[in-house]
Protein backbone atom coordinates (compact mmCIF):
# COMPACT_ATOMS: atom_id res chain seq x y z
CA UNK A 1 0.00 0.00 0.00
CA UNK A 2 1.18 3.47 -0.81
CA UNK A 3 0.11 6.43 1.27
CA UNK A 4 0.01 9.97 -0.06
CA UNK A 5 1.25 11.65 3.11
CA UNK A 6 1.24 15.22 1.81
CA UNK A 7 -2.58 15.14 1.86
CA UNK A 8 -2.84 14.49 5.61
CA UNK A 9 -4.85 17.42 7.00
CA UNK A 10 -5.65 18.48 3.42
CA UNK A 11 -9.16 18.75 2.01
CA UNK A 12 -11.48 17.13 -0.50
CA UNK A 13 -13.12 20.11 -2.18
CA UNK A 14 -15.24 18.39 -4.79
CA UNK A 15 -16.13 15.22 -6.66
CA UNK A 16 -17.17 15.02 -10.30
CA UNK A 17 -18.44 11.83 -11.96
CA UNK A 18 -18.65 11.47 -15.75
CA UNK A 19 -19.32 8.77 -18.31
CA UNK A 20 -16.68 8.95 -21.02
CA UNK A 21 -17.20 6.79 -24.10
CA UNK A 22 -13.49 6.04 -24.43
CA UNK A 23 -12.76 4.94 -20.83
CA UNK A 24 -16.15 4.32 -19.22
CA UNK A 25 -17.03 6.03 -15.98
CA UNK A 26 -14.50 8.51 -14.59
CA UNK A 27 -14.32 10.14 -11.17
CA UNK A 28 -12.36 13.35 -10.53
CA UNK A 29 -11.68 14.24 -6.92
CA UNK A 30 -10.49 17.77 -6.27
CA UNK A 31 -8.01 18.06 -3.40
CA UNK A 32 -6.02 20.62 -1.47
CA UNK A 33 -2.82 19.27 0.07
CA UNK A 34 -1.49 20.50 3.40
CA UNK A 35 0.38 23.31 1.58
CA UNK A 36 -2.95 24.37 0.02
CA UNK A 37 -1.89 23.39 -3.50
CA UNK A 38 -4.71 22.18 -5.79
CA UNK A 39 -4.68 18.64 -7.18
CA UNK A 40 -7.04 16.42 -9.13
CA UNK A 41 -7.08 12.70 -8.48
CA UNK A 42 -8.65 11.22 -11.61
CA UNK A 43 -9.81 7.61 -11.80
CA UNK A 44 -10.76 6.20 -15.21
CA UNK A 45 -12.46 2.92 -15.97
CA UNK A 46 -14.19 3.09 -12.60
CA UNK A 47 -15.94 -0.14 -11.69
CA UNK A 48 -16.95 0.58 -8.11
CA UNK A 49 -17.25 3.89 -6.29
CA UNK A 50 -18.53 4.99 -2.88
CA UNK A 51 -18.56 8.52 -1.45
CA UNK A 52 -20.45 9.35 1.70
CA UNK A 53 -20.73 12.09 4.30
CA UNK A 54 -19.76 14.96 1.97
CA UNK A 55 -19.61 18.12 4.06
CA UNK A 56 -18.70 21.75 3.58
CA UNK A 57 -15.21 20.95 4.92
CA UNK A 58 -13.83 17.47 4.24
CA UNK A 59 -10.57 17.02 6.10
CA UNK A 60 -8.36 14.14 4.96
CA UNK A 61 -6.77 11.75 7.44
CA UNK A 62 -4.97 9.75 4.74
CA UNK A 63 -5.15 8.58 1.15
CA UNK A 64 -4.32 4.91 0.63
CA UNK A 65 -3.44 3.39 -2.74
CA UNK A 66 -3.31 -0.37 -3.35
CA UNK A 67 -1.84 -1.78 -6.55
CA UNK A 68 0.20 -4.75 -7.81
CA UNK A 69 2.91 -4.06 -5.18
CA UNK A 70 0.43 -4.32 -2.30
CA UNK A 71 -0.21 -7.24 0.03
CA UNK A 72 -3.77 -8.44 -0.62
CA UNK A 73 -4.39 -8.86 3.11
CA UNK A 74 -3.94 -5.09 3.52
CA UNK A 75 -6.89 -4.30 1.25
CA UNK A 76 -9.23 -7.30 1.51
CA UNK A 77 -11.45 -5.61 4.11
CA UNK A 78 -11.80 -2.30 2.23
CA UNK A 79 -12.58 -4.14 -1.03
CA UNK A 80 -15.13 -6.26 0.82
CA UNK A 81 -16.82 -3.08 2.07
CA UNK A 82 -16.81 -1.58 -1.42
CA UNK A 83 -18.37 -4.60 -3.09
CA UNK A 84 -20.74 -5.97 -0.44
CA UNK A 85 -21.41 -3.04 1.88
CA UNK A 86 -20.25 -5.22 4.80
CA UNK A 87 -16.88 -4.98 6.49
CA UNK A 88 -16.14 -8.60 7.39
CA UNK A 89 -15.07 -10.95 4.59
CA UNK A 90 -15.53 -14.07 6.73
CA UNK A 91 -19.20 -13.31 7.46
CA UNK A 92 -20.29 -12.68 3.86
CA UNK A 93 -22.85 -14.58 1.89
CA UNK A 94 -21.04 -17.10 -0.35
CA UNK A 95 -22.29 -15.31 -3.47
CA UNK A 96 -19.94 -12.35 -2.80
CA UNK A 97 -16.74 -14.34 -2.23
CA UNK A 98 -15.88 -15.17 -5.88
CA UNK A 99 -16.50 -11.55 -6.95
CA UNK A 100 -14.31 -10.16 -4.18
CA UNK A 101 -11.57 -12.71 -4.93
CA UNK A 102 -11.75 -11.78 -8.63
CA UNK A 103 -11.18 -8.09 -7.82
CA UNK A 104 -8.39 -8.92 -5.36
CA UNK A 105 -6.68 -10.85 -8.16
CA UNK A 106 -7.11 -7.92 -10.57
CA UNK A 107 -5.45 -5.52 -8.10
CA UNK A 108 -2.69 -8.05 -7.37
CA UNK A 109 -2.12 -8.50 -11.15
CA UNK A 110 -1.95 -4.73 -11.75
CA UNK A 111 -5.15 -4.57 -13.80
CA UNK A 112 -6.96 -2.39 -11.24
CA UNK A 113 -6.09 0.13 -8.55
CA UNK A 114 -7.93 0.58 -5.26
CA UNK A 115 -8.01 4.04 -3.64
CA UNK A 116 -9.38 5.01 -0.24
CA UNK A 117 -9.65 8.52 1.16
CA UNK A 118 -10.08 8.27 4.93
CA UNK A 119 -11.50 11.38 6.58
CA UNK A 120 -10.82 13.12 9.84
CA UNK A 121 -14.14 14.78 9.14
CA UNK A 122 -16.43 14.63 6.15
CA UNK A 123 -16.33 12.56 2.99
CA UNK A 124 -15.06 9.00 2.86
CA UNK A 125 -14.22 7.74 -0.66
CA UNK A 126 -13.40 4.29 -2.05
CA UNK A 127 -12.71 3.73 -5.77
CA UNK A 128 -11.81 0.64 -7.80
CA UNK A 129 -10.57 1.64 -11.26
CA UNK A 130 -8.31 0.65 -14.15
CA UNK A 131 -6.24 3.87 -14.14
CA UNK A 132 -5.61 6.55 -11.54
CA UNK A 133 -3.59 9.74 -11.91
CA UNK A 134 -2.80 12.66 -9.61
CA UNK A 135 -2.22 16.02 -11.27
CA UNK A 136 -1.24 19.31 -9.69
CA UNK A 137 -3.38 22.19 -10.93
CA UNK A 138 -2.23 25.75 -11.32
CA UNK A 139 -3.53 27.99 -8.57
CA UNK A 140 -4.70 30.74 -10.89
CA UNK A 141 -8.18 31.88 -10.05
CA UNK A 142 -10.70 31.51 -12.85
CA UNK A 143 -13.63 33.89 -12.95
CA UNK A 144 -16.78 33.69 -15.02
CA UNK A 145 -17.82 36.79 -16.91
Amino acid sequence: MEELSNFVEGYVTGIFVTNLSSVGRAVSIFLLDRDRDNFVLKAEGVEKFIANEMREQNIIDRINVWNAKSDENSFRQILTTLISGKSEYEKLDDAFLPLIDQHIGAVRDGKKILIEIEPVYGVSVIILARNVSLTKQNNAENTLQ
